[in-house]
């Protein structure tokens, strides 16, 4: 198993800290944290997942801008649903369907 989140669109606040422009559709900063909850806690039950994020943006619009913060280390909200997610998941206390 292989898990993506889609990227979100960098602020406008912090449009100097990126080069290119985007050649990807993107989320808004919300439902990414909602994607990224929703990938980590089914993996939890998986033996074998992949999970592939970055935690930071790259500097480059298109790269990946799938990171829990945005360039120059402002939080996004992915940020504390991946905390969540994992501290949940850490403490077992995931509920897996069909045994996996």
């Amino acid at each position: 198993m292989w898990l993506l989140v889609s990227p979100s669109p960098s602020p406008r606040r912090l449009a100097h800290r990126y080069t290119g422009t985007e050649n990807v559709s993107t989320v808004p900063p919300g439902e990414q944290a909602v994607q990224l909850r929703n990938a980590i806690l089914p993996a939890a039950c998986q033996p074998h997942a992949f999970f592939d994020l970055e935690l930071v943006d790259e500097t480059r619009l298109a790269g990946w801008q799938s990171g829990l913060e945005w360039r120059g280390t402002f939080r996004k909200p992915a940020a504390a649903a991946f905390s969540a997610a994992a501290h949940t998941a850490a403490r077992g206390a995931v509920h897996c369907r069909n045994g996996a």
